[in-house]
C-alpha cells in the first residue's frame, strides 16, 4: 500500500504518479485497489485516470478508468470525516501475476482542467484475494 500526497492541494495533468511493487508470489490471487482522498471542495463527481502497468518482462497494459466520487444527487460517496472523503475503486480482482519481479504502475489524471483542486492524495493497494 502506497499513497502519493499532493501538498499543493491539486493534481496537475502533468503529474504522473509512479508505484513499484515487488512480486514474489505468482500462485496466490491478488486484488489491486486504487484509493483517492479529496476535500469537499473537489469540483467534480468523478475522476478519469489512465493506469499503465509494466511487468518485469517489459509487457505493458493501459486502462482508462472512471472513479465515481459522488452520487447523482451530489452526495459524496466513500468514507467521510469532516470535509475529507476517502474512496476506493477495485482495479483488478483475484488476478495472478504471471512473473516474479518488479511491476511498475503509473497513474495520471485525464480530466479537462490542467489542475484538479481538492485532491489530497492518491494510492494503490495490493492484497491477497479471499475469493
Amino acid at each position: 500500500h502506497e499513497n502519493v500526497d499532493f501538498p499543493k492541494g491539486y493534481w496537475s495533468s502533468t503529474d504522473t504518479l509512479h508505484f513499484k511493487v515487488l512480486v514474489s508470489d505468482t500462485l496466490s490471487p491478488c486484488n489491486i485497489t486504487l484509493l483517492m482522498r479529496n476535500k469537499g471542495t473537489y469540483p467534480f463527481s468523478n475522476l478519469y485516470i489512465v493506469v499503465t502497468t509494466q511487468s518485469p518482462s517489459g509487457a505493458t497494459l493501459t486502462d482508462t478508468l472512471e472513479f465515481i466520487l459522488a452520487s447523482p444527487r451530489g452526495e459524496w460517496l466513500g468514507k467521510g470525516f469532516g470535509d475529507i472523503w476517502q474512496n476506493e475503486r477495485r482495479y483488478k480482482t483475484a488476478i495472478r501475476f504471471p512473473n516474479t519481479g518488479i511491476y511498475s504502475f503509473s497513474v495520471r489524471q485525464i480530466m479537462r482542467p490542467d489542475q484538479l483542486p481538492g485532491v489530497m492524495d492518491f494510492g494503490l493497494r495490493i492484497d491477497r484475494s479471499t475469493h
